[in-house]
């Protein structure tokens, strides 16, 4: 049987802990079950209650380790070390071997249990809080690829020539490999878009009926944005008040997209996000 793992991922560097660290071993990962609330609205004179949309409340990832040193000495070293590991000042994410294209982002502060069994040897439980309600898929879709195995969905593995983010057609469709709606209000999406659109634009997602429509000229190479619901140009300039202030959400599975507007000439686009797992 291969050997359990865990990384802790953050903007510096990705740290996996059974490399690192002879002796230890990952006994068994457990995650809690999605904590979902619906709140539901009563109207006097109507049976029943009108709900309103789910939300997910943080769910626990519990992860299981023993620990072996050479002596007492190296055991009471690696419990003093493992806690300044975990117990960081910002979030951060966390992956796991029996999911390895899923990540995590946790709560700096995770619960750590120790159990002595010898004056070498404990038994380690640590329990983070998974602060988003849901998990993400390991990489972005600007970095997966049909040729390895990390291109992976709840279903299993996908491999459909269809599928690709960068686009130069005015129509054309996008996978989303979620379980769940992507929401830029909640959850990071960023569409790049390279047009010449002399008189503006406009962008449909016509499975979900979103219109995201942009009245201002634009040239080629202008370098537009949205940032989840934020239209920029350059990098930095927010331009939403030429703007019908929507935006574009993308529901599970394909996605019809259109782009549209009046002498539109050249037109690329690329979409940037990750899946998410309720």
């Amino acid at each position: 049987m291969a050997r359990k793992w865990l990384q802790m991922i953050t903007d510096e560097r990705t740290k996996d802990f059974t490399t690192e660290h002879e002796g230890l071993y990952i006994q068994t990962i457990e995650k809690t079950t999605p904590n979902g609330e619906t709140d539901s609205i009563e109207i006097k004179g109507v049976d029943g209650v009108r709900p309103t949309s789910s939300s997910y409340k943080p769910f626990e990832l519990v992860i299981d380790m023993t620990f072996r040193g050479k002596d007492k000495q190296d055991t009471d070293l690696f419990l003093f070390k493992l806690n300044s590991i975990f117990s960081q000042r910002e979030p951060y994410y966390i992956r796991h071997s029996d999911l390895p294209d899923i990540k995590y982002f946790v709560e700096p502060t995770p619960d750590i249990d120790y159990e002595y069994i010898t004056p070498r040897d404990y038994d380690i439980t640590v329990t983070f809080s998974c602060a988003r309600g849901y998990s993400e898929s390991y990489r972005t879709t600007n970095q997966m690829s049909l040729s390895d195995g990390l291109w992976q969905f709840e279903e299993g593995l996908k491999a459909d020539d269809e599928i690709k983010y960068v686009h130069e057609d005015w129509g054309y469709r996008i996978w989303n490999g979620s379980n769940d709606t992507i929401n830029p209000f909640h959850h990071s999406l960023a569409i790049k878009l390279n047009l010449d659109a002399p008189e503006g634009f406009t962008l449909k997602n016509r499975t979900t009926g979103d219109t995201f429509e942009y009245y201002e000229p634009l040239k080629r190479n202008t370098g537009f944005k949205i940032q989840d619901i934020y239209p920029i140009i350059n990098l930095s300039d927010n331009v939403g008040r030429y703007t019908n202030f929507e935006w574009i959400t993308l529901a599970p599975g394909w996605n019809d997209i259109e782009i549209t507007g009046r002498n539109l000439s050249y037109v690329k686009s690329e979409w940037i996000f990750n899946f998410i797992f309720k």
